[in-house]
């Protein structure tokens, strides 16, 4: 998974001097919801911006990908969400309980993609941007049907 993403987003939101900010990240996958999905997931980090949870769930169909994305919202998204506009299919965006931890939540086609990172005393600008950014290179680059 960690070969589609662009790091650079999160490089550029790192606090760290560029050269402290190489990506130290693994590959891994995870069943997903419902069981017969997976998670591709990329974990680790930049800098001093952390990948609490960065991966896609690829599901047969759109129909599929709308439907966990609509239950996601439905339970997860708080009345404030920061709607991401011309990011997939749809998507938003929202800081989870503190505002050291940014999550995002994108559907495009049968794709259901996650970002959550985390970053002590983020720039809140540069944070959202990171997140927006990363997942925009994983929609660029991960083939949709």
């Amino acid at each position: 998974m960690c070969r589609y993403i662009d790091f650079g987003p999160m490089m550029a939101a790192s606090t760290l001097p560029a050269s402290d900010s190489k990506p130290e990240v693994v590959s891994e996958t995870k069943p997903g919801d419902p069981g017969a999905s997976t998670w591709y997931l990329c974990l680790g980090g930049t800098g001093n911006i952390g990948a609490r949870w960065m991966g896609v769930e690829v599901y047969p169909d759109r129909a599929t990908a709308a439907i966990r994305y609509a239950q996601e919202k439905a339970t997860q998204a708080p009345a404030g969400m920061d709607p991401v506009r011309n990011l997939g299919d749809d998507a938003y965006a929202f800081y989870l309980g503190t505002s050291t931890i940014y999550k995002l939540v994108v559907v495009k086609a049968n794709l259901f993609v996650l970002v959550v990172l985390q970053q002590a005393y983020p720039v809140q600008s540069r944070f959202k941007a990171a997140a927006i950014g990363t997942a925009r290179s994983i929609l660029e680059k991960l083939p949709a049907t």
